[in-house]
């Protein structure tokens, strides 16, 4: 289960109430979008980010600490050789809690974890066709590592403990 932070919980609330506004849903209102950024945040507002090995190795030889709180913003921009992923794609995640809105709280409860990966394994992703997607025989539920596991990217157990505002 996520761990429900303050954040995590506004964004929670908000993303039921949006739910239950079938004209913003429909993208009125430029509902999409704001839909769309609100289950992107709330990922994105866990505590913990989780590195991919070929991240940490970059992180550590760059004299990155683990043992540090970091901001959101250290590891955040154009000019930085990490991105912000989410193991289970925002638009997925977005999709279920539309075609299943009495299952908020479930499907929140399971929308994987940030990881820290290089702009070049987010390339791998995009040229894998998992760019918005996870791979065909994945159903909700399944293991959040999926697409990472399908593209040969592997997977650290490191986590960096995160602070500061979200960013997207």
């Amino acid at each position: 289960m996520t761990t429900v932070n303050k954040d995590k919980l506004a964004l929670r609330h908000m993303i039921k109430a949006a739910l239950q506004c079938p004209e913003f849903i429909e993208g009125h209102g430029d509902g999409k979008y704001l839909f769309s950024n609100m289950v992107a945040k709330y990922t994105l507002s866990d505590e913990t980010y989780r590195f991919t090995s070929a991240a940490l190795d970059v992180f550590l030889d760059n004299g990155g600490d683990v043992n540090k709180v970091h901001t959101r913003a250290s590891l955040y921009g154009k000019k930085s050789p990490f991105i912000y992923e989410h193991s289970i794609p925002a638009k997925v995640v977005r999709d279920q809690l539309i075609q299943n809105p009495e299952k908020v709280d479930e499907i929140l409860d399971n929308v994987g974890e940030v990881f820290i990966t290089l702009r070049t394994e987010d390339e791998i992703l995009k040229n894998n066709g998992f760019q918005s997607s996870m791979s065909e025989e994945w159903t909700f539920g399944d293991s959040h590592f999926d697409r990472y596991d399908h593209s040969g990217i592997e997977v650290s157990d490191q986590l960096l403990n995160m602070k500061g505002s979200i960013k997207r």
